[in-house]
């Protein structure tokens, strides 16, 4: 306002005038201005300066004293400020006054400017101003004055220099401290003008603090050091200042001694920090500046929750522990989610493993849960992972929670483990068909992926070979034990002819291929040695069991018996009339030993035949331990007890009765077990016999596939005639022993119900029925010779046409000629029709028994339905084609069934081969002598040789030849006699082997005569026949040619004599069946019930015999299977005499055959035996059940468990030991 007002009266006045009041003004200001702002900054710098040289002089405690000096500082510049800048700017000027001022420096201006400002600005009225001339030429005067002034001149600085120059002093001095001691002036001017600066005094500049400002976790311990690299400071204390005001101090101890130019160490402890304070540290005169601790609880792990995911492949289901003790142990491959609960948010969460290659993995909030504070780690099992896991958890204070560390290990998918359990030696001998069974405990920590067999067949490998394992109940859940029992077939066609082979099982557990699986177990190596003169398994099983129960039940006897002897012995001091006879305690000692050897070898022996061939006697000794044995050691434990002579001659008495018991026992054992192991002996010799057929039916089979190549390529390889040949004599020599074997049976009991003895009636009826054919086939032939004779007479007629004398009645004969002709015609016409039909009757039995085979087939062997549907639907076709006289068709209709039946006879007759060994049915009762399989082999046998047959006869008689088609019936009468006279040759072989009435004998050798007979006149027929073929084909090229008239009756004599041979031979070997079946009706009642139940030798015998003449696989498979339903028959006859015949121990066998190390520990035991700390005797003392959970346990990697279960089951055995005693 004033500003404006001044402006105004300016605009007033001249100009020149303004100007120069204008420039003096502002030289008045900024002298003032600059004046004011030195003497505010050499103020303000130089009491700054004293207040730091307090501060730096004196000990200043309080800051109250601090506030003070910087008050002082503060307040004397702002009055400063007000006395040199606020006060002088705040006086007004006026444009008088500045002229006044003007004028005292210029008296010659004789007061002429000032006079006209006043004038010029006044507000008075023009009549009291005066003339405005006067007013005008002063004007003009002070205009003249104005325009010579010179703002400089008049306004000097001159005032402003002493402020200027103590400012520049106090500067200077400010600068040098700086200069000199840049740090401590810096540090004592923030004290000195900041007092609200939490700074300490200049003599702790060089004081540490430690740890200063801190957060504590709430509770624990803090120590506070203080060191100074200068020495001499004599004492240091702490003050501490609670938040609520409260405040102590206290002395810090020194923790290093005072010593000259050497570092101060002082440290001060708070047990326990609860909660916040501030402090500073005051040594001597240094004092730090406040520090803060803060109490603060840190993150802290409340609970841990862990989620086990494992690998896929394992099945295994998630595993979750809620309040987990955190510990993580899983299989590899695995992914374990760790989920804490903490006590606060944390601005990191941190898991590390110590282990030979670190992991660092980040925390993840865990949302899953609301309202809880939890945080997830995501940690991968990989392989060979192993050490210790901490969480490091760190709040937004930088605390960190205490030390949690836990174990972590990726269990490793343990390789699997496989023993075979019931081999002590490495090296067993046996002979070349026999059936080696073994037992094997498998077992792996996941689950088990197969089981092979590897076979090394002298020195060359061959293929695994697979045991199939058996489904888990739970699909879910794999297979992690199995106990298995393959039986090794040394007839199977890979392992036939070895004489040295070793095998090996090894087994694969499920680890998938990126994980570097599967991993694989092997068993130890075993031999078998091939010795033809070598016993079987079963029966060196046999003999090393049967021995070792001889031997120890007559040990046995011998010391029981000894005990006997014992008693007068003992009764001598019994008797006398004292109440404790001398020397009775110690007599009664040496029975008890006695009877103590007696049953300790009886339970030894017991144990080793346990689940073995004489598990009855076992159990029996068993019995025997239970009742007689220990109650004689009993009573002799009383006899020390009683206390009258004839209390304890009782007591004598009754031990001896209790022995002699026992002895008895032991003799009916042993009377009772050697005829139990003859029993098992022939059932066992039984099996042999069929396992050796069931070799040779193997063999035969392959054989009879060479001979079909070799026949395909019209040669035959001398090895394999060679082959033949050996093959003839394996199978003719057990014939032999199986016919020796049977007639010591006194076979007419069996040869009651035994189908397969009924051969002379079926060669019988197969004999009239060949009679029958051959007859017929003689009707045929007479028809053709008839024939043939008008051919002759057509031949006759051509040549007289050809006669001159003749042409005259050229027409007579030329009708003579035609109906000739005719009558050859139709009779040609009406014989293709007899055959025609004829053969169309036997397609069609054929067609019907090829259908009836593809039902059973379908119902037996389904896999071989589509051959056999194949082959009964082309006899069909080849029925049709004849029924409706279509003989091309028929001829390769028939060829296909040939062929189709043939093949299914091949595959029937190797599932039959394969299916030899299938004894039993499921309920355990002997199958039928033959199975299905090998019936409708034979009958698909039977049935491709007369579909071939048929074949040949469609052929010739599609060729437009019916004599052609008489030559291949002939051939086939011919075969059909050459397989009966084969059939009653094995018949009367087998018939005299097995002593059959002497009649049957004498009637079969001559019906088989008979049938040698018949087989040559058919053969002399059929050659008849040829020639008649062959004249016939000649006749046709020459009709001049003239058939030979002998030719019709030698085909006529040869014909009727092979008839007659055949009607004798059926009518003998009728007379020889009539023969048996009245023998066998005649054998005695009580004969033939004492053999019930025998096994039916002689119709093994006869089929053995039957195949060694006729060279049939088939019949060698039936055979096999006869033998080994007798072995079944044999098997339940020595069970029913006491023998266990599927004995789970087959073990005890050395390479010889003989027990000469019973008590060997089987390999892989040893790893057991470390492991548990137990013997192999004390193994065996295990329940069987017990034994099963170590071995798998211990190949878990999980026996600890069962350590204690051992030492408890020994204690008690111990007991009952002593109890015994």
């Amino acid at each position: 306002m004033k500003k404006h007002k001044l402006q105004t009266r300016l605009e007033s006045i001249p100009l020149p005038i303004a100007k120069a009041l204008r420039q003096l003004l502002g030289r008045t200001r900024k002298v003032i201005l600059i004046r004011g702002i030195c003497a505010v900054i050499a103020v303000f710098v130089g009491m700054t300066l004293i207040a730091m040289g307090l501060d730096a002089g004196i000990l200043i405690v309080s800051p109250i004293t601090r506030w003070m000096i910087s008050a002082v500082i503060y307040i004397g510049t702002a009055a400063a400020i007000y006395v040199f800048l606020v006060a002088p700017f705040a006086r007004s000027f006026t444009l008088a006054g500045l002229a006044h001022m003007i004028e005292a420096h210029h008296p010659e201006m004789q007061e002429r400017l000032s006079s006209a400002v006043e004038l010029l600005t006044t507000s008075d009225d023009a009549n009291v101003r005066g003339s405005q001339k006067l007013i005008d030429a002063l004007t003009e005067a002070a205009t003249a004055d104005a325009e010579s002034l010179k703002p400089k001149n008049e306004i000097s600085m001159k005032a402003a220099l002493p402020f200027f120059a103590a400012a520049a002093a106090f500067i200077l001095i400010m600068a040098a401290i700086f200069a000199v001691f840049p740090r401590k002036a810096s540090f004592l001017l923030a004290r000195a003008t900041a007092p609200f600066a939490n700074l300490p005094n200049i003599m702790a500049l060089d004081l540490e603090v430690r740890p200063g400002d801190v957060f504590v976790p709430r509770g624990e311990r803090l120590e506070i050091n203080l060191s100074s690299a200068r020495g001499g400071i004599r004492s240091a204390k702490i003050q501490r200042t609670l938040d609520d005001g409260r405040v102590s101090d206290d002395d810090m101890r020194r923790t290093q001694q005072l010593e000259k130019d050497k570092a101060q160490c002082f440290t001060f402890a708070v047990t326990s920090v609860e909660r916040n304070f501030t402090y500073r540290v005051q040594a001597d005169d240094a004092i730090t500046k406040y520090y803060r601790v803060t109490a603060v609880t840190p993150p802290v792990v409340e609970s841990l929750d862990l989620k086990i995911d494992y690998p896929e492949y394992s099945c295994l289901p998630q595993k979750v522990e809620a309040n987990s003790t955190g510990t993580v142990s899983a299989l590899a491959g695995s992914v374990a989610t760790i989920s804490i609960k903490v006590n606060k948010p944390c601005s990191s969460a941190v898991m590390k493993i110590e282990a030979a290659k670190p992991v660092s993995i980040q925390g993840e909030p865990d949302m899953s849960r609301s309202g809880e504070c939890r945080i997830v780690f995501r940690l991968p099992l990989t392989s060979g992972l192993a050490g210790i896991y901490s969480i490091q958890l760190t709040d937004d204070h930088g605390l960190k929670n205490t030390k949690f560390e836990r174990a972590v290990q990726a269990l490793a998918d343990i390789p699997p483990v496989i023993v075979i359990t019931n081999l002590p030696q490495k090296e067993i001998r046996l002979r070349p068909d026999d059936h080696f069974p073994f037992y094997f405990f498998a077992t792996d920590d996941v689950g088990l992926k197969s089981v092979e067999i590897l076979y090394e067949k002298d020195s060359v490998k061959l293929m695994p070979r697979n045991v199939a394992l058996p489904k888990n109940p739970s699909e879910k859940e794999p297979l992690r034990k199995f106990e298995g029992n393959p039986v090794i077939n040394l007839t199977d066609s890979d392992l036939r002819g070895v004489r040295r082979l070793m095998f090996q099982l090894v087994v694969s557990d499920n680890l998938p291929e990126n994980l570097k699986g599967a991993q694989k177990g092997f068993s130890e190596q075993y031999v078998l040695v091939i010795d033809d003169n070598a016993k079987s398994f079963k029966e060196q099983a046999l003999q090393s069991q049967e021995e070792a129960l001889k031997n120890q039940l007559q040990q046995a006897k011998r010391e029981l018996e000894e005990s006997k002897q014992k008693v007068p012995f003992v009764k001598e001091v019994a008797s006398k009339n004292e109440k404790k006879p001398e020397q009775l305690s110690e007599r009664t000692g040496v029975l008890r030993e006695n009877l103590a050897n007696g049953d300790a070898t009886l339970r030894n022996l017991s144990e080793k035949l346990s689940d073995g061939f004489f598990d009855d006697v076992s159990k029996k000794i068993n019995e025997l331990h239970d009742a007689e044995l220990s109650k004689a050691k009993g009573l002799t434990d009383q006899l020390t007890l009683a206390e009258s002579p004839e209390e304890r001659n009782k007591l004598l008495e009754d031990i001896t009765k209790n022995i002699d018991k026992a002895i008895a026992a032991i003799d009916d054992m042993l009377k009772k077990s050697e005829t139990a192991s003859k029993a098992m002996e022939h059932a066992v010799e039984i099996e042999n016999l069929a396992n050796r057929q069931e070799d040779l039916a193997k063999q035969k089979l392959d054989i009879d596939k060479l001979q079909a190549a070799a026949e395909n390529a019209a040669n035959m390889d001398p090895e394999l005639k060679k082959k033949l040949e050996e093959w003839k004599k394996r199978q003719d020599n057990l014939a032999d022993t199986l016919a020796k074997l049977a007639r010591e049976q006194a076979p007419l009991s069996a040869l009651k119900n035994s189908a397969e003895l009924q051969e002379a009636g079926r060669i019988a009826e197969e004999t009239r029925k060949l009679n029958e054919d051959q007859k017929r086939l003689a009707e045929s032939a007479q028809k053709i010779s008839e024939m043939q004779k008008l051919d002759k007479k057509l031949g006759e007629l051509a040549e007289q046409q050809n006669t001159a004398a003749e042409l005259a009645k050229s027409n007579m004969l030329k009708e003579k000629t035609a109906g000739l002709l005719k009558e050859k015609g139709e009779s040609m016409e009406a014989q293709m029709r007899a055959q025609t039909a004829e053969l169309e009757k036997r397609q069609a039995a054929v067609a019907e028994e090829a259908k009836s085979i593809a039902a059973q087939v379908a119902k037996e062997l389904p896999s071989e339905s589509k051959i056999a549907g194949e082959a009964k639907d082309s006899t069909g076709k080849a029925k049709d084609s004849l029924h409706n006289s279509d003989l091309g068709s028929a001829v390769k209709n028939a060829a296909e069934a040939a062929k189709e039946l043939n093949t299914l006879t091949d595959r029937l007759e190797a599932a039959a081969a394969s299916q030899i060994d299938g004894g039993k049915d499921d309920s355990g009762k002997n199958s039928p002598a033959h199975s299905p399989v090998s019936q409708l082999a034979k009958k698909a046998g039977d049935v491709a040789q007369a579909q071939e047959m048929l074949q040949k006869e469609i052929g010739a008689l599609a060729n437009g030849t019916p004599l052609e088609n008489l030559v291949a019936q002939q051939e086939n009468i011919e075969k059909r006699a050459e397989e009966l006279k084969k059939d009653a040759q094995a018949f009367q072989m087998n018939a005299r082997e097995l002593n059959l009435p002497q009649k049957s004998q004498q009637l079969a050798a001559e019906g088989e005569n008979n049938l040698q007979g018949a087989l040559q006149n058919a053969d002399n027929a059929g050659k008849s026949l040829g020639k008649m073929a062959e004249e016939s084909r000649q006749m046709k090229l020459d009709p001049k040619k003239n058939p030979s008239g002998n030719l019709p009756n030698e085909l006529k004599q040869a014909q009727d004599s092979s008839a007659k041979s055949l009607d004798q031979a059926a009518a003998k070997m009728a007379e020889a069946q009539k023969a048996i079946d009245d023998a066998a009706k005649n054998l005695p009642a009580q004969q033939a019930q004492s053999k019930e139940g025998e096994p039916d030798l002689p119709a093994a015998s006869a089929l053995a015999r039957k195949a060694a003449v006729g060279q049939d696989a088939i019949d060698a498979i039936q055979s096999a299977e006869s033998l080994n339903s007798a072995a079944q028959e044999a098997m339940a006859m020595a069970a029913k005499a006491g023998i266990n015949t599927t004995p789970g121990k087959m073990s005890s066998v050395s390479s010889g055959g003989r027990n000469d190390n019973a008590k060997k520990a089987p390999p892989g035991f040893d790893e057991i035996a470390r492991r548990m700390g137990i013997k192999y005797d004390d193994w065996l003392r295990l329940p069987g059940n017990l034994r099963s959970e170590i071995l798998q346990s211990s190949a878990s990697e999980g026996p600890e468990e069962y350590r204690e279960i051992i030492r408890r089951y020994f204690e008690e055995l111990s007991k009952r030991g002593m109890e015994g005693r």
